[in-house]
């Protein structure tokens, strides 16, 4: 027992020696000032990217797609052929041509200022009304495909006009190019979609 106390004693009084570290903290008066401008621009991404990426990872467990298709919808014929959504139907039908006209306009000239066609094609009070007055023919399950689409459509429309943008005297990039030409394919793609849960 001496033996073992003999042992221990130089070991807890080492420990006991040991200095003591103190930890500081931060304040929040210490932290850096957060750059506004920086702020809204990571939401906005993170935003977009929400949306984006929601949708694309939508996938059942054996990897069937969550959301019903088009060759599933569930349509009321009657609300179909109210004069409200045909009427839709046709600016829904616009808003792609318009999109395939930018496309054309792009490839005639790859320093187009789209930013004026955009905003007129687009106004996005009109497209909102547009593609809700559509969903008004699906039944519930049908309606989370199409709201699915929509929110990519409202999403891509924001896209496409922030990379149309170029700067008086400075010429687009062939990057920029591509990522408009990407924007535009994305939101053909939405529309063209969009319009087959109606055939």
């Amino acid at each position: 027992m001496k033996l073992l106390l003999l042992f221990l004693l130089p070991l807890a009084t080492s420990f006991t020696l040991l200095p003591s570290t103190s930890v500081s903290t931060s304040t929040a008066l210490n932290a850096t000032p957060i750059n506004r401008k920086a702020f809204l621009k990571n939401t906005i991404a993170f935003t977009g990217a929400a949306v984006t990426i929601g949708p694309n990872a939508a996938f059942a467990k054996f990897g069937a797609s969550i959301y019903p298709s088009p060759s599933d919808a569930q349509i009321d014929t009657s609300i179909l052929k109210s004069d409200a959504v045909q009427a839709s139907l046709k600016e829904v039908k616009s808003y792609l041509s318009a999109v395939q006209g930018l496309s054309k306009e792009l490839d005639g000239n790859s320093q187009a200022d789209l930013i004026p066609s955009i905003r007129r094609n687009f106004e996005f009070s009109s497209v909102r009304n547009n593609l809700n007055t559509i969903t008004t023919v699906f039944d519930d399950e049908t309606q989370r495909s199409t709201d699915r689409v929509n929110r990519i459509i409202i999403q891509d429309i924001t896209e496409l006009e922030a990379s149309s943008k170029i700067k008086e005297g400075i010429p687009r990039s062939d990057i920029r190019l591509g990522n408009v030409r990407s924007k535009l394919g994305k939101l053909e793609k939405a529309f063209s979609e969009l319009l087959e849960f109606t055939v």
